[in-house]
């Protein structure tokens, strides 16, 4: 990992209690900004399931705990009502 730590307001924030991610939030929060921009393989998870981000995926930024939810038989990224003005575009 670069020795470039990203600043605070770069990281990501950490998902809701009882949810993970791989890389572990102790891992996101050490890494530079070039490495946070391109996470291979991201992954949010809790007892219920897990939502997978394919290839590289910047997560700078991201509040994991305001976008990611896991419900027995229901995942959801960036709720339509909630988000729909700020929901990026795919790719």
């Amino acid at each position: 990992m670069d020795n470039d730590q990203a600043s605070e307001e770069l990281l990501p924030k950490a998902p809701k209690e009882g949810y993970q991610t791989s890389p572990s939030m102790e891992q996101l929060l050490k890494m530079s900004v070039k490495e946070l921009e391109s996470v291979e393989k991201f992954t949010v998870f809790n007892e219920f399931g897990s939502v997978e981000w394919v290839g590289k995926t910047d997560v700078t930024r991201v509040d994991l705990k305001d976008i990611v939810t896991i419900e027995q038989s229901n995942a959801e990224v960036y709720d339509d009502e909630r988000h729909k003005l700020t929901k990026p575009s795919v790719g």
